[in-house]
C-alpha cells in the first residue's frame, strides 16, 4: 500500500487568476513572484506548501516563470514575449501571452498557475460630417439620404 499524497504546492496569483490587461507601448504592472509570502505587494504570485497538518513553508523566493507558447512551430510567425518585455513596455506585441508560475516542495511535487496577460492597442477614430440645415423639403431629404447609401455616389465619399 502506497503512503497518502502529499498535496502540491499551492501557487496564488496577484491580483487573484483574471486576465491582466497592459496597454501596448506601455509597461506593465509587476508581474514577477514575490520576494515572500508576507511581501506581497506590487507583485504578481505567491506559493506555500502544507508541512504536516499545521505549518505552511513560504515557496514563493524559489518560484519560476516560464512563458507558455501557443504557437505552431512549423507556421513560421511565433509572437513571444516574456516578463522582462513586458515590465519595459513596447516590446511586445498586441496579443494574448500567458505565463506559467511554479512553485516545488522539498518532495519534488510541483504545483502552478497560469496567468494570461493581454496586451492591446489602444485606436482613435476621427470623422467629420456636415449637417444640412434648411432640408424642409422631403424630396431632397430623401435624394440626400439615397446619395449618401449609393457608394459610387459622390456625396458617399
Amino acid at each position: 500500500m502506497l503512503p497518502p499524497a502529499k498535496p502540491k504546492p499551492v501557487v496564488q496569483l496577484l491580483p487573484s487568476g483574471a486576465p491582466v490587461y497592459v496597454e501596448y507601448g506601455k509597461p506593465a504592472v509587476n508581474l514577477w513572484p514575490c520576494k515572500s509570502g508576507v511581501d506581497n505587494l506590487s507583485c504578481g504570485a505567491v506559493a506555500w506548501d502544507m508541512q504536516g497538518n499545521k505549518s505552511l513553508t513560504d515557496l514563493t523566493p524559489f518560484m519560476g516563470v516560464t512563458a507558455v507558447s501557443s504557437c505552431d512551430p512549423g507556421s513560421g510567425s511565433c509572437t513571444a514575449c516574456s516578463l522582462e518585455t513586458l515590465a519595459k513596455g513596447g516590446g511586445c506585441l498586441p496579443g494574448n501571452y500567458t505565463f506559467n508560475f511554479t512553485a516545488t516542495n522539498d518532495d519534488g511535487s510541483t504545483g502552478g498557475a497560469l496567468r494570461q496577460v493581454i496586451v492591446f492597442q489602444v485606436g482613435k477614430v476621427h470623422s467629420s460630417f456636415v449637417l444640412y440645415d434648411r432640408l424642409d423639403n422631403v424630396t431632397m431629404a430623401n435624394q440626400l439620404a439615397a446619395s449618401l447609401s449609393n457608394t459610387s455616389s459622390q456625396s458617399y465619399a
